[in-house]
């Protein structure tokens, strides 16, 4: 494994520590503003959702139009934390070499022109960023966006299914784990991404930050679950043409159908190169006999398996009594398990030896779900469980918990969503009388 270069030192410095709807024909005035042509916001069940509809350029113009203050907030609120981002000198930096670097699949790129625009009307113009002392520009966009692409560190996930469930169909877990920042905690948002009538383009529910576009805990419409997690295996090989990995995760949830998981998924994840190790555990719905969970063990080293090897719960070495995981359960944190000699881990061994006990003897329920996450949640150290979700890929819905500036997410107010409801296409709101 080659040392990163100079170049790419920045992205990870800054990206290691920076986290961070419904359809309207008629924009609203004044500063309360929640809905524009291509997009509105709204509670559901105490979680604020965003969602944008239409093509790349909508869906980014109504994203920035709409939290424009919130993504200014949030990239000058990092600026602001000198010794946690390396202040303004560090940003530029990055923001400037950032296509030397990186290479963004271009719709996503045209997202962010279009956020840019967004937010560019929604502020008058008035997108200077005090720390910076210059205007907003589509490369800080991407920077925010590029957050991910750093070293490592907490993320725990499982999926259950068959008899380990009430019903037999899949309850997916997720905790995404991070820094504790101020002002990242209040500012978390689900956001809708539904593409316009027609295309093949899988639209998606997103747990993330204001400006982020990228996949970090998504569902889409099909009931396929993406997670991100890290593992702790270091920074790639250098070079060009590195997709950061946020996007990857996202044309892959864009992508994928139930019906064929594990070749959508890998059709996406072999052809875009990264820059660091990721753990990708995707769940679906339950069909039958079949298997519902995955972990895609994604990392830059393409000589191996194309960069991706695909872990089936079948051949999971899982750490429980027995040493094997012959039960209808995964468990996924930040070690390779296939790609390279699995290490010990104590956030696995919790699930694992937690899903072992509810093998045969009970059957996990919501309720129980949320208490597997409790138990492997973070809220010391500088780290911090930022949200937690339930997934129920059959049934078409999330429940989401934000962690508060007293407790970590699965302690939290749950919120949940009906997702299929809120990824309804224009087409489909008009065939129901909506």
């Amino acid at each position: 494994m080659k040392k990163r270069s100079d170049r790419i030192g920045p992205v990870v410095a800054v990206c290691s520590t920076l986290v961070f709807c419904f359809v309207s024909m008629t924009r609203a005035a004044g500063p309360d503003l929640a809905s524009t042509d291509h997009g509105k916001i709204r509670n559901v069940d105490g979680v604020r959702v965003m969602r944008v509809t239409g093509g790349p350029r909508d869906r980014g113009y109504a994203h920035g139009y709409l939290l424009a203050r919130d993504i200014m907030d949030l990239i000058d609120g990092f600026l602001a934390a000198e010794k946690i981002s390396g202040g303004p000198r560090r940003f530029e930096a990055l923001s400037r070499n950032l296509d030397q670097i990186m290479e963004v699949p271009s719709p996503y790129l045209v997202e962010l022109d279009g956020m840019l625009a967004g937010i560019e009307e929604r502020l008058d113009g008035k997108t200077t960023i005090p720390k910076l002392g210059r205007k907003l520009t589509r490369n800080d966009l991407v920077a925010m966006n590029c957050i991910p692409d750093s070293i490592g560190f907490g993320c725990s996930s499982f999926t259950a299914w068959g008899k380990e469930t009430t019903d037999g169909n899949t309850i997916a877990g997720r905790n995404l784990d991070w820094h504790a920042i101020d002002g990242l905690r209040t500012s978390q948002i689900v956001v809708a991404h539904v593409p316009e009538d027609g295309s093949s383009e899988a639209a998606w529910i997103s747990v993330t930050w204001p400006g982020m576009i990228i996949c970090l805990t998504g569902m889409n419409e099909h009931g396929v679950t993406v997670s991100m997690h890290d593992a702790y295996v270091g920074t790639m090989d250098d070079g060009v043409g590195l997709t950061p990995r946020g996007f990857a995760l996202r044309a892959a949830i864009e992508s994928v159908r139930s019906e064929h998981v594990e070749a959508d998924v890998l059709g996406v994840l072999s052809r875009l190169r990264v820059l660091v190790g990721n753990i990708v555990p995707v769940a679906s719905p339950r069909q039958g006999d079949s298997v519902p969970s995955l972990v895609f063990e994604y990392d830059g080293v393409r000589k191996n398996s194309r960069g991706v090897t695909v872990r089936h719960p079948a051949k999971d070495e899982a750490e429980t009594p027995t040493g094997k995981n012959d039960s209808n359960y995964q468990v996924a944190t930040n070690h390779f398990r296939e790609r390279r000699k699995a290490e010990r881990c104590g956030r696995y061994s919790q699930l694992t030896n937690g899903l072992s006990k509810i093998d045969g003897k009970s059957e996990l329920t919501i309720d129980g779900a949320w208490e597997l996450l409790k138990s492997v949640s973070m809220g010391d150290g500088g780290l911090v469980t930022y949200h937690s979700v339930v997934f129920e890929p059959n049934r078409m819905r999330m429940h989401v918990s934000y962690s508060t500036d007293q407790e970590s997410a699965p302690n939290g107010k749950r919120g949940t969503l009906k997702v299929d409801k809120i990824l309804r296409r224009r087409a489909e709101i008009a065939a129901a009388g909506g």
